[in-house]
């Protein structure tokens, strides 16, 4: 790698951009499912809260 700017961002761009996170669908899966939990948790603590009589 020399020290001209553009050979340094292809190295960097080369090696952090892979196809190999394009084509895995378990990370979308994951990515989703933990979107929904979080979401589902939000929403019981939210009217766990309102049942107790502490949401103003």
């Amino acid at each position: 790698m020399t020290n001209e700017p553009s050979s340094i961002f292809s190295g960097l761009a080369r090696g952090c951009i892979r196809d190999v996170y394009v084509g895995d669908e378990r990370l979308l899966r994951d990515g989703v499912i933990l979107t929904m939990l979080g979401a589902a948790c939000s929403v019981l603590t939210v009217y766990a809260i309102s049942l107790l009589g502490s949401l103003v």
